[in-house]
């Protein structure tokens, strides 16, 4: 369903860039409202790792996941935003403050497994198995947004732009794993029990990116933009029969969206 309607939303924005025309007069400054649809490469890497100096026979090797070559349903996102622009005495200067909110659909799903052996020659791969989750619960930002006002022979204008600032993503982080006791793996025989952990951390993120915007009237622009975002971390401790699990979950991610946006 929600697949759907973003498909749908973007084909309305596709429409609507068909009536950009050549000498139409920037949008005047001010308060302004908008949204648009996004296609999304996020990538969330979850990685830990044992202690060799306690337990030298085990280390667990890092997994990446990334939405985009192993897939979710689609990585499509919608947004939302509000911002105000200022228009500088110099001509065709203007600068935008601009907070967003992202709505996206899916999550993504991996797999943790372990390298190396145990004493007595069991290997790890096939007793240590975790099946994880991440899905965004709330996804905000806050922008800056410089741009300058072209002209292309007096016939054909537009603004090129460039745009930094803060995004703030929740996430529900779950693993579904199984213990046996208090031993780190089951040995031969031995049938563990399912266990699950959630985690809510809070990733917050620099945001840089580039875009083009062009009017379609007085009032009304339609932007294209390309934006990357830093590498955000939650780092936290295992801990059984003495020995530490540093574990590590991460993500980062780019875009490029089309959107419109319309003055008061």
């Amino acid at each position: 369903m929600m697949k759907t309607l973003i498909f749908r939303y973007a084909q309305l924005l596709l429409v609507a860039l068909g009536f950009v025309i050549g000498n139409v007069a920037f949008a005047s400054g001010g308060l302004y409202i908008g949204s648009g649809v996004s296609l999304d490469d996020f990538k969330v890497r979850y990685d830990k790792r044992e202690d060799v100096n306690l337990f030298p026979s085990l280390s667990l090797k890092d997994l990446v996941f990334n939405q985009k070559n192993e897939g979710s349903d689609s990585p499509y996102s919608l947004n939302v935003f509000l911002g105000y622009r200022y228009k500088f005495d110099t001509r065709g200067l203007w600068l935008d403050f601009q907070f967003e909110y992202t709505l996206r659909s899916d999550g993504i799903e991996g797999r943790l497994t372990g390298i190396g052996e145990l004493g007595d020659g069991q290997k790890i791969e096939d007793l240590l198995d975790e099946q994880w989750s991440f899905k965004t619960d709330r996804d905000q930002s806050a922008v800056i947004r410089v741009g300058h006002v072209m002209s292309v022979f007096g016939l054909f204008e537009f603004s090129p732009l460039v745009l930094g600032g803060w995004r703030e993503i929740e996430v529900a982080f779950k693993r579904n794993f199984t213990v046996c006791g208090t031993k780190l793996v089951c040995g031969p025989g031995e049938t563990g029990n399912p266990a699950t952990e959630t985690r809510s951390p809070v990733f917050k993120q620099w945001v840089m990116g580039v875009g083009v915007e062009k009017s379609i009237g007085r009032s009304t622009l339609l932007q294209l933009e390309a934006r990357l975002t830093s590498e955000a971390e939650d780092e936290w401790k295992e801990q059984l029969n003495d020995v530490d699990t540093p574990t590590r979950l991460s993500a980062d991610s780019y875009e490029v969206s089309l959107r419109l946006a319309i003055f008061f």
